[in-house]
Parts: C-alpha cells; structure tokens; sequence
C-alpha cells in the first residue's frame, strides 16, 4: 500500500534521467567500437555500463521499497 501523499513525479525523474544515462552510455559504446578501440577501453566502458545498471536496479527497489510497500 502506497504511502498517502506519495508522489510519482519524483521516482519518474529519477527513471527517465537513467535511460538518459543508459542511451548515452550505448552511444559512447557504439562509438569506441566503431573506432576500433583497444579491448582494455572496451571493458571500461562495459563495466561502466554494468555500474549503472547496477545503480539503476538499486535505486529501483529502493522506490519500490519506500513508495510501493
């Protein structure tokens, strides 16, 4: 049961400025891989995107926690 007064404005944000997070990290992906970068940039960038996946999921169930239950 949702908190009374609870808002979702703010758990919107914070899930739209991730996907903005996430399409620039594909962007800059996308770009080092057709620049042909070395594997050892590659893996930075992959692990970039794994940390921000991460966060993201995080700050998922933490919304959940605190609006939804």
């Amino acid at each position: 049961m949702p908190i009374p007064g609870t808002s979702l404005y703010l758990p919107t944000l914070i899930c739209l400025a991730y996907g903005a997070g996430a399409l620039a990290w594909f962007a800059d992906y996308v770009r080092r891989v057709q620049n042909e970068a070395t594997p050892q940039e590659i893996r930075k960038t992959l692990a970039a995107g794994a940390a921000l996946f991460c966060s993201f999921l995080a700050a998922s169930l933490t919304i959940l926690f605190l609006v939804f239950l």
